[in-house]
């Protein structure tokens, strides 16, 4: 199939890569979009294991023309905010959140084929469902910092 300058070969059947305990990284986004954007683009900090499964796929590319969506070992995958299946850890449908940054999430993505233009190739990846897990609250260091006892090297601003 082909959309301009992009072709897709769509693979058959799709692989679907369970994630557990996958991290957002960035909020989704689109690079220079507007914001009205639906299908954005998502990285998560996953496990070794599933880069090396990413990375297994990624090795029937041309290495002179791959475009990994490995990026400093996190994974690059879209996903269409109107059609993304989002539940709680008791397994019933819930909203989006309202902020993806620092989520820690389960995820089904499916590897849908491989995209190609004139010199380069990649991975089409998609979460398709996410399951929000237990998020918590960074802790506070101010207590531990400035307890005199414990760090009598207190620099005063004034």
């Amino acid at each position: 199939m082909s959309k301009g300058a992009v072709n897709f070969e769509p693979l058959n059947p799709l692989v679907t890569l369970p994630l557990s305990g996958a991290r957002v990284i960035y909020e989704p986004s689109v690079y220079l979009g507007d914001g009205t954007e639906v299908r954005k683009n998502i990285v998560l900090e996953v496990s070794p294991e599933a880069l090396e499964i990413i990375r297994g796929h990624e090795t029937s590319i041309d290495a002179s023309r791959l475009c990994s969506c490995i990026k400093d070992d996190a994974l690059k995958c879209k996903i269409s905010m109107d059609k993304v299946r989002t539940f709680d850890q008791s397994n019933a449908p819930v909203a989006p959140p309202e902020t993806w940054r620092d989520q820690t999430v389960n995820a089904v993505v499916l590897l849908k084929g491989r995209w190609s233009t004139k010199t380069m190739t990649g991975l089409s990846l998609e979460v398709v469902d996410v399951q929000l897990t237990p998020h918590a609250p960074p802790k506070c260091p101010f207590p531990s910092l400035f307890n005199t006892d414990a760090s009598p090297e207190v620099v005063r601003a004034h």
